[in-house]
């Protein structure tokens, strides 16, 4: 039976990242402001609205792109993994957004990696929008099986 109680505590401890240094969890950050969360710090650097891209992606009808510069370091003495899709943005109606894969925005973040110890990777994102939206929020989660997010007011 303490076998049984000892495997289902380890299991919860990698379910939720084990580890409890969560401290971006219920906290929205701004833009500029670095946000830490177990083994990294995000910190969104700028925004851009109505992004045209140079290429030829569009926008569907009624909609707009953002540009999000994003800064991504690793704290953690091991290499971490930072995948597009763990970001997206979301509008005050609950609606949420995947990054956009727009050829001139081809950079670190738009490609699954990883970001060596003690190392730190800046990128871009591109999400569709609703033309003129306001009070959107990025919303990173590293792992998918945890509650661990960091939320930024963007």
């Amino acid at each position: 039976m303490a076998v049984l109680v000892g495997l289902i505590v380890f299991v919860a401890g990698l379910v939720s990242g084990g580890s409890n240094t969560n401290q971006a969890q219920n906290k929205e950050y701004t833009v500029g402001e670095p946000a830490s969360l177990n083994d990294r710090v995000l910190t969104v650097n700028e925004v851009q609205h109505n992004f045209v891209p140079s290429s030829t992606e569009r926008p569907q009808q009624g909609n707009e792109f953002i540009w999000v510069n994003i800064t991504l370091a690793n704290t953690s003495s091991s290499a971490i993994d930072v995948n597009p899709l763990d970001f997206w943005v979301q509008d005050p109606n609950g609606v949420q957004r995947n990054a956009e894969p727009i050829q001139q925005v081809t950079d670190a973040l738009n490609n699954p990696g990883t970001v060596a110890a003690h190392e730190t990777l800046n990128g871009n994102l591109a999400f569709q929008v609703s033309q003129g939206a306001m009070n959107l929020k990025l919303v990173y989660k590293p792992h998918t099986f945890s509650g661990d997010t960091i939320t930024v007011d963007l």
